[in-house]
């Protein structure tokens, strides 16, 4: 029988002047591995990471872009994903994979103010379906980058 192993991003540190670093394990608990990453591809989710020194970033207030997972978690199919706006604004909403490539674009474009609801297939630009493992869902939105961790399970 294969034995899978793949590798799954746990936390992610970014301590600034192009010192980020995302941790990982194997599903076979063989090893934790630590990858120093950078702006260029094929790293290029570093604004995912919260910075040692953004404490304040954590506790998004009432006025700051948010965007939240909703629904199942782990999700077997589809993702739901909720932002809530505090004005409307121009909005870019990816998904990128652990290595930080992006998988999916699924908006750019203005929303309005308040709360919009929508969901990612689990379907990369190419309508191809992705496999298992943790993504980030990335917002940007009037200079804010948020972004939330998302776990599929095929």
């Amino acid at each position: 029988a294969t034995a899978y192993r793949f590798w799954h991003a746990t936390e992610c540190l970014d301590m600034g002047a192009n010192h980020a670093y995302l941790g990982a394990f194997n599903d076979a608990n063989e090893s934790i591995s630590y990858v120093q990453m950078g702006d260029a591809p094929p790293y290029l989710f570093t604004g995912l990471c919260p910075s040692a020194t953004d404490v304040g970033e954590l506790g998004a207030g009432a006025g700051s872009p948010q965007l939240l997972l909703t629904g199942l978690r782990p999700a077997r199919s589809r993702v739901g994903l909720r932002i809530v706006l505090p004005a409307s604004v121009l909005v870019r909403l990816a998904v990128y994979d652990a290595l930080g490539r992006r998988v999916r674009t699924l908006i750019d474009r203005v929303l309005p103010a308040g709360a919009t609801e929508l969901s990612w297939d689990g379907h990369d630009a190419a309508g191809a379906r992705v496999g298992s493992g943790v993504y980030f869902a990335r917002l940007e939105a009037r200079g804010v980058r948020t972004s939330v961790r998302v776990p599929l399970i095929r």
